[in-house]
């Protein structure tokens, strides 16, 4: 499984750290789990949602039949 270090939190940033080549992300704090330090380990579970990828879908159709 994917894990990610929080490197540091700033107000309502974290920077965050992502797998084995640290890739570094800015996320809110409002989506981190709660009571979350410096230096804490998470380990990341993706999941598709279904609902938003067919809205993507109908918006990318809908731009393309624009251009045509």
């Amino acid at each position: 499984m994917l894990i990610a270090i929080i490197d540091y939190i700033d107000g309502a940033h974290a920077r965050v750290l992502i797998g084995d080549e640290g890739v570094a992300v800015v996320i809110p704090t409002t989506e981190l789990p709660p009571r979350m330090q410096d230096g804490m380990v998470l380990r990341l579970k993706f999941t598709v949602d279904q609902a938003a990828t067919a809205a993507r879908d109908r918006a990318i159709a809908g731009r393309r039949h624009d251009h045509e």
